[in-house]
């Protein structure tokens, strides 16, 4: 098994895209939030949670990312042109949209993750919006549900109080995908905020060994009152990805 972020060698000659059965299908289709709940009883979506220690997150498949929130950004990385992850099951490439940079994990509380994008510029209350990208390696068996409910396992863990507004599946059984609209409250660095996830679970086959599933997870998280804008940069986003060979 894979852990988090990491790839597992297998033949080294072996096209990733052929390995994992990639009809990649189109990703863009995967994230369609139009007329999706963004107020629970008139009130903002509830938070997905803010930074946690890394000694306190854990990294596991499912586990979703902690989100990043931060007094000030970290060292600036790379905006927009493509972007290769090529330390995931299925190395993958992509774009990142205007004002997004990319972070490295390490410092911003993320070590379990394979990519981190930031977008500065949107700062509010001391959270940073993010996009987080994990992958792993699964049993066949363990389906996208499972692994999107533990992910929400994982954030009242953290003594935070989640909701889910929505959860999409789609794709196929060979390359399935889910998406889910989390919404999130508790005590994050001090205070209490309200902030809310969007997770977005992929999965694909190995055409070598049908017990195995890879699975990607995107996470954008941000304030609950920026989900409507921010939601349209993740699908941006996501509409971008493609397998490579790394």
């Amino acid at each position: 098994m894979l852990r988090a972020g990491r790839r597992e060698d297998g033949d080294p000659g072996a096209c990733p895209s052929r390995r994992w059965g990639l009809a990649f299908v189109a990703v863009s289709g995967v994230l369609v939030l139009t007329g999706c709940a963004t107020s629970v009883g008139g009130t903002a979506v509830g938070p997905v949670p803010g930074a946690v220690p890394a000694t306190e997150r854990s990294s596991a498949p499912g586990s979703g990312p902690a989100p990043t929130a931060e007094s000030s950004p970290p060292s600036p990385g790379r905006g927009g042109g493509t972007h290769t992850v090529s330390d995931l099951p299925v190395p993958i490439e992509f774009s990142l949209p205007d004002g997004w940079r990319s972070a490295p994990p390490g410092e911003v509380s993320a070590d379990g993750a394979a990519f981190v994008a930031l977008k500065p510029a949107s700062i509010s209350d001391g959270m940073t919006p993010s996009i987080v990208i994990v992958g792993d390696v699964q049993d066949s068996t363990v389906s996208l549900t499972e692994v999107a409910d533990r992910s929400l396992a994982a954030l009242r863990d953290r003594n935070l109080d989640v909701t889910v507004e929505d959860r999409r599946r789609s794709g196929s059984a060979d390359n399935p995908g889910l998406t889910q609209v989390v919404g999130a409250s508790g005590v994050i660095n001090g205070k209490t905020q309200n902030t809310a996830q969007v997770q977005t679970f992929l999965g694909f086959s190995d055409t070598e060994d049908p017990q195995r599933r890879a699975i990607l997870q995107f996470v954008l998280t941000v304030k609950a009152e920026q989900l409507e804008t921010l939601a349209e940069d993740f699908q941006e986003f996501l509409s971008t990805v493609r397998p490579t060979d790394g």
